[in-house]
């Protein structure tokens, strides 16, 4: 019930889109308040990025007003005293209108956003999702520290779900999440996608050409002090 006020829950560096599973690590006394007494009644909540992660109390001002309804699946007490908890996306994205409550934990009221669909009948449908797929995966194997089931799942994965598991797990940046997540044409979000992952494809290039470039350089410059040593000798 859109009417009424719902639970708000402030995410650090960290952007949740429709119809994903992703887990959470929650630390503030009042986000676990939050998990804690919504998980008991079953209630939805509203999973919205922090403008900026270091803001411990936030306001209307510090979040993105732009988010998704979620529920708990389940709450994991992980060594150390932190706590995880993993929230799937199962409602509508929507638009946070006012905070109305800070204690014990963020309360606001938010309206829902209708996202127009793919037409998965075009052929512009099925170009735009293969060429997701193919950058995705090129994007990965230039990113080997990056979890190596990821390609297994890309290739697993079809139309909506392809698109916001991308965007949801890949390291973007929080305000490039924020500007997919904001598309309202899911063909808007699949072009800005695409836009991305070809800039950060280009970087990542760039970078690994810099670092062979470096090595070359120290085994080249270790290669000639090593013979100046034997002609010295």
């Amino acid at each position: 019930n859109f009417d009424k006020e719902i639970p708000i829950l402030p995410l650090r560096n960290m952007v949740m889109f429709p119809s994903v599973i992703m887990p959470v690590t929650v630390g503030r006394t009042s986000s676990l308040k939050l998990i804690n007494a919504t998980n008991k009644k079953h209630l939805p909540i509203v999973a919205l990025c922090q403008v900026r992660g270091d803001v411990d109390e936030p306001g209307y001002r510090d979040l993105y007003h732009v988010g998704v309804v979620c529920d708990v699946l389940r709450i994991i007490e992980m060594p150390g005293g932190t706590t995880t908890v993993i929230l799937r996306s199962n409602g509508p994205k929507v638009h946070l209108e006012n905070i109305t409550r800070i204690t014990p934990y963020l309360q606001g009221i938010v309206t829902p956003i209708e996202e127009q669909p793919f037409h998965t009948e075009t052929e512009e449908y099925k170009v735009l999702i293969d060429t997701c797929k193919d950058l995705a995966i090129k994007y990965l194997e230039l990113n080997e520290q990056m979890n190596s089931d990821l390609p297994f799942i890309i290739r697993n994965q079809i139309g909506v779900m392809l698109i916001n598991f991308i965007c949801s797990n890949f390291p973007f940046s929080v305000e490039d999440k924020n500007q997919l997540l904001q598309y309202n044409s899911l063909t808007d979000r699949v072009y800005g996608l695409i836009q991305i992952l070809n800039r950060e494809i280009r970087l990542a290039e760039i970078k690994q050409n810099i670092q062979m470039r470096t090595r070359e350089d120290i085994d080249r410059q270790q290669r000639e002090y090593f013979l100046h040593q034997q002609m010295k000798n």
